[in-house]
Parts: C-alpha cells; structure tokens; sequence
C-alpha cells in the first residue's frame, strides 16, 4: 500500500510540473526576466504578435537572455514566453485576452543577449528592431 501511494505522489508531482510548464504568464503590467543556454551560431526566432521594441545586444557567453516589460497594455492581457527550441531560442508575444470592439494599446520593450556568432528572425506586429554587433544572419 505505501509503494501505491508514493506512485500516485510521483505522478501527481510530476503533472503538476508539466502544468507548470505550459502554463505561460499573462500580464497587463510587469516585468520577467529569461536565460536559456544556447551555441553559438544558432537562430533566436522573435513572433511578436502584439508588437514591441526589440533591443538585441551581444555577449560573449553561450546563452540568450531576455527581460521582457509589458509597461502598458490597455485591453487585455499579453503572454510573454521564451523557450528553447533545436536550433537555438524563441520570444513569442501575443494576446492572451481582449476586450471585443475595442483597440488595445501596449507598449512592450525586449532587451536580449545572444553570442556574437548568432542568427536572428523577426517577425512583428509593430514597433522597432534594434541590432548591435551581431555577425549572422537577421531576417
């Protein structure tokens, strides 16, 4: 009966993990802060579907970071989220709610670290892409 019960705490634990992960924040205000380990030579991916100004800077380590602000959004709330992926990192932003019939204003600012030797796709919304010192790619 006990191994029976440690079993169901295992599973149950490990659900609760995996919602976690999922689960990515909404916000109407605030600020977060990621760090995913990368190599060098690898693509940063950027959707931002509610726009935003992305700033993207290099450093010498093997890692993206990202602090990503949601200083204002009027009409619902933004999801920000970062992962890893194969070939490198994504940013991602988008609506998690609206109001129906009503224009939503936001202003978002992403600041991210990459490698020196990394690429960059961005696809956005709106707002401005400002690069400094990357040597790869940037569609």
């Amino acid at each position: 009966m006990i191994i029976k019960n440690t079993i169901t705490m295992k599973t149950m634990l490990m659900l609760m993990a995996m919602v976690c992960l999922l689960v990515q924040p909404a916000m109407s205000r605030g600020t977060m802060t990621e760090r995913i380990p990368v190599e060098p030579g690898q693509t940063l991916k950027v959707d931002l579907r509610t726009g935003a100004t992305l700033n993207v800077k290099t450093w010498s380590e093997n890692a993206v970071e990202a602090r990503m602000e949601v200083i204002e959004c009027s009409g619902g709330d933004v999801e920000l989220s970062m992962r890893a992926r194969p070939d490198g990192a994504e940013i991602r932003s988008d609506f998690r709610s609206q109001r129906n019939g009503h224009s939503v204003r936001t202003e978002i600012v992403i600041d991210v670290m990459v490698p020196e030797s990394f690429n960059l796709e961005v696809s956005s919304l709106g707002g401005s892409v400002n690069v400094d010192g990357l040597r790869g790619s940037l569609s």
